[in-house]
């Protein structure tokens, strides 16, 4: 009698084989949906990374071009992709900063060019032209006359990312008035 006890304890001690093949589908479905989701937080953080870079970029670009185009004292120049922007000093002003940083108490040209993946300006300081903006993808000039008197009085700025969204497949263009020639009619 023993030995019949023992033997039906034995046999219904484990998993059948059935059992173990529900649990692993089961645990197989689970897994999936864990990975399936990972995989999709992770696009998702890649995206917003790359989106954060673009914001970042465009931000410091509507920064440098904001500070030099709108105060800028003649009309500006676009030669072959290359933006000049002259800055005339007076005695009664503060110092002019450059693209550059620097602080200069005379006339300043600022020229703007592009070199993937580089924003470059030269303030003319001796410092020749170097990066001031970086990972753009493109980068392009349009001059325009806001007033209708022949003066090109507004700049617009096209900046381009490798990480920009795709609602903005050409970029995103900054425009700025020059106050000075704005203000003065164009004289």
């Amino acid at each position: 009698m023993l030995n019949v006890t023992a033997t039906r304890s034995a046999r219904t001690a484990g998993f059948s084989l059935v059992e173990l093949l529900v649990a692993l589908l089961i645990s197989s479905f689970l897994l999936t949906g864990i990975i399936t989701a990972y995989v999709g937080i992770k696009g998702l953080v890649e995206d917003s990374e790359n989106l954060q870079e673009s914001q970042e970029v465009v931000r410091f670009a509507m920064q440098v071009f904001s500070r030099s185009i709108k105060n800028a004292s003649t009309q500006p120049t676009l030669n072959a992709g290359q933006l000049t922007i002259s800055h005339t000093y007076a005695a009664s002003q503060a110092p002019i900063v450059t693209c550059q940083g620097n602080r200069v108490t005379a006339n300043v040209t600022e020229v703007y060019s592009f070199s993937a993946p580089d924003i470059l300006c030269d303030d003319g300081q001796g410092s020749g032209a170097i990066p001031v903006i970086t990972n753009v993808t493109e980068l392009g000039f349009t001059l325009m006359d806001i007033n209708g008197n022949g003066v090109n009085d507004m700049v617009a700025v096209r900046v381009n990312t490798a990480g920009m969204p795709g609602n903005f497949p050409n970029g995103v263009e900054l425009r700025y008035a020059m106050h000075s020639l704005v203000l003065s009619g164009g004289a």
